[in-house]
């Protein structure tokens, strides 16, 4: 019996531990992306509508009525440990956001390597001179 107690206090923990989950990106994010986080009750495998608080770095940052947070251009500045917390459900494990800057070759080209020749015949390979 001490088993089958400790079995099932177990499973207890499981089930209330880690109820609510933030999927975030695994991979850093490129700055001036848009990025969603999704927080869900563990149990639900689909979408459905509550109310969800979102955090960074412990500091509320917002509610959401649709479980989702979007950051549209993201920066620099929201990089950061998110959670979010379901109201009598829980809070999810802290996740974090990584946001990657864009180097100059990402960031439109704007700079790009040239090589000029003084003399246009030197590099055409039918001049057979």
């Amino acid at each position: 019996r001490k088993t089958s107690a400790v079995y099932l206090y177990l499973m207890l923990l499981d089930t209330l531990t880690d109820a609510v989950i933030l999927e975030s990106p695994v991979r850093p994010v490129m700055e001036g992306d848009a990025v969603t986080l999704h927080c869900r009750k563990k149990a639900d495998k689909q979408d459905s509508n509550f109310t969800a608080n979102f955090y960074k770095d412990s500091f509320l940052m917002g509610t959401s009525y649709d479980g989702k947070l979007e950051i549209q251009n993201v920066s620099k500045s929201h990089e950061g440990f998110y959670k979010c917390k379901i109201q009598g459900v829980g809070e999810s494990p802290e996740s974090w956001l990584a946001i990657r800057r864009k180097s100059n070759a990402e960031d439109g080209m704007q700079h790009f390597c040239c090589f000029c020749y003084s003399n246009p015949e030197s590099v055409n390979p039918s001049n057979t001179d």
